[in-house]
């Protein structure tokens, strides 16, 4: 084995990773968006400059679908001697059929604070997989601060959309507020 430049040190890492983006025909854009750093620190972490932290490898590790012993091997990459991280990681087994017949695991990254969060501004930034959205709460000076980013697969925001343009109908023609549940995907089983 080769050993890595100084001004490299993680690049097994990096090719690992630029290896997997090009194999699902994925952008710097497309991948960075998915997991919410700058394109410019995707590209360090590609040409082995940077090692990304231990939340973004996990979300990495999430967004390519790397089974057990690919994250493991990503993980001793980056050389994080601490895998119990890694072994706690909370995976599911109700995944869609794609992910069952390859195998993969998926991480879920669940909030621990599930109270309403208020925002008066937000934005849309949208990838090739899916879209996030930013949701900001005005300061002085004319600025924003973030409260909350949320990402979600295409299909979940058209859903989200139809969910929304309900519920605004309903508070225009409705005197009481109600819970809206979300539209029936006829796509999704479990969605009924």
């Amino acid at each position: 084995m080769t050993e890595p430049r100084k001004d490299q040190p993680y690049s097994e890492l990096g090719n690992f990773i630029k290896s997997h983006r090009q194999k699902f025909n994925e952008s710097l854009q497309d991948v960075s968006s998915a997991i919410e750093i700058e394109p410019a620190d995707l590209e360090k972490i590609e040409l082995g400059q940077d090692r990304p932290s231990e939340d973004i490898l996990i979300l990495l590790i999430n967004h390519f679908n790397l089974k057990d012993n690919e994250a493991l091997s990503l993980w001793k990459m980056a050389n994080y001697d601490d895998l119990s991280l890694l072994e706690n990681m909370p995976y599911t087994t109700s995944q869609p059929k794609t992910d069952i017949v390859s195998g993969a695991n998926i991480v879920m990254l669940m909030p621990v604070d599930a109270r309403a969060i208020y925002s008066d501004h937000f934005e849309v930034v949208v990838g090739q997989s899916g879209l996030v959205l930013n949701f900001n709460q005005a300061v002085p000076n004319n600025q924003t601060i973030p409260v909350s980013k949320v990402g979600v697969s295409l299909d979940q925001a058209a859903n989200i959309l139809k969910a929304l343009q309900s519920a605004l109908l309903s508070v225009k023609y409705n005197a009481e507020p109600k819970k809206i549940n979300p539209p029936k995907n006829l796509k999704d089983p479990d969605n009924k």
